[in-house]
């Protein structure tokens, strides 16, 4: 299949950074020229795993030598503390002009609620406020029950 016509390419690191990998894909121009980004997910597994356990994880810096200056890098995880962070700066050899987007996942308007029934489930006393929220989600073990206890909401 031609390279131009290639949406998504997903790899993992052992499979982007093998020596059959680099001569298949990388090393084609038309595949680096069609390239529009290079996206790494689940980032801080660079820093975690990249030692003994999938130390190929760890060479995947290799890649920002290979393709133009122009295709950015795209690193995303939800869990970096800076001491990973900086460590995956050095193994994808991101310089100090990279940009970062920090943002928190602290999410005040969800919240977690777990509470001892005080009421029959028939009369669906301990949720009956929830009909008045704009959104909320009861979980409960799969049942028939679970889903006449769901119905509250319509």
């Amino acid at each position: 299949m031609p390279y131009d016509q290639w949406i998504i390419l997903v790899q993992m690191g052992e499979i982007v950074t093998s020596a059959d990998f680099r001569t298949a894909v990388l090393s084609k121009d038309q595949f680096s020229s069609a390239l529009r980004a290079v996206c790494v997910d689940e980032a801080h597994c660079i820093s975690l795993w990249g030692g003994s356990f999938r130390p190929d994880y760890a060479g995947l810096g290799v890649l920002r030598g290979r393709f133009p200056k122009n295709v950015p890098f795209v690193v995303a995880s939800a869990t970096l503390p800076h001491h990973v962070l900086n460590d995956v700066r050095h193994k994808l050899q991101l310089g100090s002009d990279t940009k970062m987007v920090q943002l928190t996942n602290a999410r005040p308007n969800v919240a977690l609620s777990v509470q001892k029934m005080k009421h029959s489930e028939e009369t669906k006393g301990d949720i009956r406020f929830l009909s008045h929220q704009a959104s909320s989600a009861v979980r409960r073990r799969p049942s028939e029950k679970t889903r006449k206890i769901s119905s509250v909401r319509g």
